[in-house]
């Protein structure tokens, strides 16, 4: 039947996402030496299946999402270590299929994007009012960092950034007809979710 040949060509197509997420632990462990960080890392059900255009166009943005885990989530050990915390890091990349959809998340419990910088960068760049952004709840404020020129960074390294921001990221996804999410709190961590 038509059905069954749809469905067979759709099998045909589906790779598993490891493809990705195993070159770009390999990839992040590099990094990681470089910037003198250390990390641990767990993946976590990456043996689910996703077609094959999914997971080549999910490789940009997963290695974008990593290298700002990287570069600004994770502390150094010594400051870590401040904070009463393992000077290891953490990156968690887990995979879940939910109906027809699949969930990538991806963790770390690093410093947590810093949303009162947020909050001077929207006002500064003319986005937003201070009073604008009394009203706004944190999980809003969080979404901020999805609009064009609202980097928190310092300055852009060749690391994270370079001068690619999270919006890049989020046009990314939308051309998959996906959505990308970002939980964070305050010295614990963050989460990204793409769904």
């Amino acid at each position: 039947s038509v059905f069954s040949l749809e469905s067979s060509l759709r099998d045909v197509r589906k790779v598993q996402l490891k493809n990705i997420t195993r070159k770009a632990q390999r990839q992040m462990r590099e990094l990681a030496k470089k910037l003198g960080k250390k990390v641990s890392w767990e993946i976590v059900d990456d043996h689910i299946e996703v077609d094959k255009m999914i997971v080549e166009k999910l490789s940009d943005p997963l290695m974008h999402i990593l290298r700002n885990c990287l570069d600004h989530g994770l502390e150094a050990p010594d400051e870590r270590k401040k904070f009463g915390k393992d000077e290891t890091g953490k990156i968690t990349i887990s995979a879940r299929e939910e109906e027809r959809n699949f969930i990538l998340t991806i963790s770390d419990d690093g410093r947590g994007i810093d949303l009162d910088k947020v909050r001077e960068k929207a006002i500064s760049n003319g986005f937003l009012t201070a009073e604008q952004l009394d009203k706004m709840p944190p999980g809003e404020v969080t979404k901020l960092i999805f609009t064009a020129g609202l980097s928190t960074a310092k300055k852009t390294t060749t690391v994270s950034g370079r001068g690619v921001g999270m919006d890049v990221v989020s046009k990314n996804i939308d051309e998959l007809k996906g959505s990308i999410e970002v939980a964070t709190e305050k010295l614990k961590g963050t989460d990204t979710i793409i769904s």
